[in-house]
């Protein structure tokens, strides 16, 4: 296996921007990279121990890495509006209190029961 068929490889994973206008390919394209990465440093030197410092093959070396061009993936709609966080707040402070209920309530049927 050359670094040629790793690049060719890895290219199959892009998409065109009108296929992924998020750029979630990239993504998936890192994760790859890095899995080759670690595979290609054990086959080639699987008896260095800690594996940190295993020298890079000659076959993974130089795979070009490629930023993200969005800032986020997230869009507006992702996240919670005003409305979710009062609902959400409140859900959390009723199931708060029953729990602190139903603590009180065994605490003092420990006590009477003593």
């Amino acid at each position: 296996m050359t670094r040629q068929d790793i690049v060719d490889f890895l290219d199959r994973l892009r998409k065109p921007e009108q296929g992924d206008p998020l750029h979630k390919w990239i993504g998936s394209y890192e994760v790859n990279c890095i899995v080759l990465l670690r595979f290609f440093k054990w086959l080639h030197y699987p008896d260095v121990v800690p594996h940190k410092k295993r020298p890079k093959p000659a076959v993974v070396q130089n795979i070009p890495k490629i930023k993200r061009k969005g800032v986020s993936t997230y869009k507006a709609t992702d996240l919670w509006t005003e409305e979710d966080d009062i609902y959400f707040t409140s859900i959390v402070l009723l199931l708060v209190t029953n729990v602190g209920m139903l603590l009180v309530e065994t605490l003092l049927a420990d006590l009477m029961s003593c």
